[in-house]
């Protein structure tokens, strides 16, 4: 499964990371990011994914949304 996203700021976006099921799976140093997530091997039931956006000033604002296998 493909997982996408994107952040904007005023300022600018200098990084993103993603989680899943509070795990670190990816980093960019843009505005955008993109993971393959093999959900073969993840357990059945709920699994939450949360994206972190930076900016240059140091600012931090996060989504998460919670997906069902």
């Amino acid at each position: 499964m493909a997982i996408k996203a994107t952040a904007s700021d005023n300022i600018g976006v200098t990084k993103m990371e993603l989680y899943i099921d509070g795990a670190l799976k990816g980093t960019s140093t843009s505005a955008t990011l993109s993971i393959s997530w093999n959900t073969r091997k993840a357990s059945t039931g709920a699994h939450t994914i949360s994206v972190k956006a930076y900016d240059a000033a140091g600012n931090m604002g996060m989504t998460s949304i919670t997906v069902f296998k």
